[in-house]
């Protein structure tokens, strides 16, 4: 793997957003020629180098300005005087480069490791989504039925979402081994939910309406007002007939995608 596909995935794997450019066509005496690529970071900062100078300024300008609106571009760059839109580069050449958003994947985070859990990382990870699980049982996250790409955290579910920086785009499931740990669960996230301006677009607990009637109550009990809950989806998941973990994940996936298209 070459190394700046490796620093793709390593921005994507801190959520760093960025723009990949590669230069795709040249003309003339050039910095660099054409398949020359460069990162540039949503702070500016740059990763290699299409050829230094004004040029590669003006290209991490633009490179800046399609982070924020999406869209990819094809952009022509005169480097000698003799050009309506010369810019005052004297290099002689003509280069074309291609600048593309790097739109960080869906994230979402599952607390508990159990069947439902590993049925619903496979099928999350069908559609490109970065999945993460949280849960204690080291040996649980081994298992061979999670997707081989899914990230894990061992620490207390509770902790760790105290302090996640969420994302719009987020979405977050909860189905642990226990009523407890779920309701920990979503207690750390509706408190963080109310101290943020940034909200996960998803969340949802499994349970029973017996159970999930309970832990609103604790919660209130706790100092959570009850408007917080109306962002929970609980009981979970759109109402298929679905028994087995793949019936479930598909009903949990589908009122997820359903969500998040009417935001």
């Amino acid at each position: 793997m070459s190394r700046i596909f490796q620093l793709l995935l390593d921005a994507e794997a801190a959520r760093r957003p960025c723009v990949l450019v590669t230069v795709t066509a040249t003309k003339g005496s050039i910095p660099r020629h054409v398949g020359a690529k460069m990162i540039v970071y949503a702070d500016g900062a740059i990763s290699d180098t299409i050829g230094g100078g004004k040029f590669e300024a003006l290209v991490i300008e633009a490179a800046l300005q399609a982070l924020a609106d999406g869209r990819a571009s094809t952009q022509h760059f005169p480097l000698h005087e003799h050009h309506d839109d010369s810019f005052g580069a004297i290099c002689g050449g003509e280069v074309s480069v291609f600048i593309e958003p790097q739109g960080l994947l869906r994230r979402l985070i599952i607390v508990g490791a159990g069947h439902c859990s590993q049925a619903l990382a496979r099928a999350a990870q069908l559609l490109d989504w970065q999945v993460t699980v949280l849960d204690d049982r080291e040996e649980l996250c081994c298992s061979p039925y999670f997707h081989e790409l899914t990230r894990f955290q061992h620490e207390p579910a509770s902790e760790l979402l105290t302090n996640v920086d969420w994302e719009a785009s987020d979405c977050l499931v909860i189905m642990s081994r226990n009523f407890h740990i779920d309701r920990e669960a979503l207690g750390a996230v509706l408190r963080r939910r109310d101290e943020s301006d940034i909200r996960p677009a998803y969340i949802g607990m499994i349970g029973s309406r017996k159970k999930v009637k309970q832990v609103q109550e604790e919660l209130v009990e706790q100092g959570i007002t009850e408007s917080a809950f109306e962002a929970v989806h609980a009981p979970i998941g759109l109402k298929i007939g679905s028994d087995t973990p793949a019936e479930i994940a598909v009903s949990i996936l589908a009122e997820i995608l359903q969500a998040i298209s009417m935001k």
